[in-house]
C-alpha cells in the first residue's frame, strides 16, 4: 500500500528527473553543435590546404614554363638555322599550357588571380605569335579579373597594380596595330592607376 509519503517522495524526485533529462538533452544539443562545428572547421582547413598546395602548385608550374620562354627568347637562339619554326612550335606548347589554367570555375580569390596571371600570359604568347586579337581579347580578361579583385580587396595594392600593368601592354598592342587612338587611353589609366598607388602607399 503506498501511503502519502510515498506520493510526496515521487512527486519530489519528478522535477529533478524532468530537469535531468532536460540538462542532458542540451549537452547532447551542445556535442551535437560542437561536433558539426567541429567537422565544419576540419572541412575548411583541409579545403585551405588544397587551396595552398594548389598554388604552390601553379607558382612553380607558372614558373618552370617563364624559363623557357626565356630561353626561347634569347638572341642567340635566333642565329640558329631553323629556329623560328621550334620557337613557335614552344610557344604554342607554352600558350596551351597556359590554356589549361582558363578552365578554372571558382569563386575563391586566390584561383581568380592565377587565371588573371595566365590570361596574361596567353596574351603575351599570341602576341608575339602574331595572333593580335585573341592577344587583345585576353588581356582584356585579364584586366575584368584583375578590376574584380582590385574592387573586392582594396587593401591589396597588386591587383591595381597587375590592372596597370595590363593597360600598359595592351596600349603597346594598340601601338604595334597601329591604333593609336586606342593606345592613349591605354597608356593614360595605366600611369593614373600607378600615380593613385605612390599615392596611397
Amino acid at each position: 500500500v503506498r501511503g502519502p509519503a510515498g506520493d510526496q517522495t515521487r512527486q519530489h524526485h519528478r522535477p529533478v528527473l524532468v530537469m535531468a533529462a532536460f540538462v542532458l538533452a542540451i549537452m547532447g544539443g551542445l556535442v551535437g553543435v560542437t561536433w558539426q562545428w567541429l567537422d565544419a572547421k576540419t572541412q575548411r582547413d583541409v579545403a585551405e590546404r588544397q587551396r595552398l598546395r594548389a598554388e604552390g602548385h601553379y607558382e612553380k608550374a607558372f614558373a618552370v614554363v617563364d624559363r623557357m620562354l626565356a630561353r626561347v627568347g634569347d638572341k642567340a637562339l635566333a642565329r640558329i638555322p631553323y629556329m623560328d619554326e621550334e620557337r613557335r612550335r614552344l610557344l604554342e606548347d607554352a600558350l596551351e599550357f597556359y590554356q589549361g589554367f582558363l578552365n578554372e570555375q571558382s569563386d575563391d580569390p586566390a584561383v581568380r588571380r592565377e587565371m588573371a596571371r595566365a590570361y596574361t600570359k596567353v596574351a603575351g604568347l599570341y602576341h608575339l605569335l602574331g595572333r593580335n586579337d585573341q592577344a587583345e581579347d585576353a588581356w582584356q580578361h585579364a584586366l575584368e579579373l584583375q578590376q574584380g579583385l582590385a574592387a573586392e580587396f582594396p587593401d591589396e595594392p597588386d591587383h591595381r597594380h597587375q590592372a596597370a600593368i595590363s593597360h600598359q601592354s595592351l596600349g603597346a598592342l594598340f601601338d604595334d596595330t597601329e591604333r593609336r587612338p586606342q593606345a592613349e587611353p591605354a597608356y593614360r589609366t595605366a600611369i593614373g592607376i600607378q600615380l593613385e598607388l605612390v599615392r596611397d602607399y
